[in-house]
């Protein structure tokens, strides 16, 4: 699984996120996402998590993945380890 925070916001308006990669290896297939996470200001714990599918699963295609998304250029792993 490929986990990734970003911060690229001014610190009161931040949303933390992790985008994966979930590896289906017996089917040779693969499906990405994201978790975007709110925090309670006052205790600063989650308040709340949101997961996002980068689309529904396709059986009919190997990585299901968002459209013109750089994943190599990004860093992401391009195939199962």
């Amino acid at each position: 699984m490929d986990d990734r925070a970003h911060h690229r916001q001014p610190r009161q308006a931040r949303k933390p996120r992790i985008e994966w990669t979930h590896w289906k290896n017996k089917s040779g297939t693969a499906l990405r996402g994201a978790e975007w996470y709110d925090f309670d200001p006052q205790s600063g714990k989650i308040a709340e998590i949101r997961a996002y599918y980068a689309s529904p699963a396709d059986k009919s295609v190997a990585i299901n993945e968002l459209v013109d998304f750089d994943y190599a250029g990004r860093g992401y792993h391009l195939k199962s380890k």
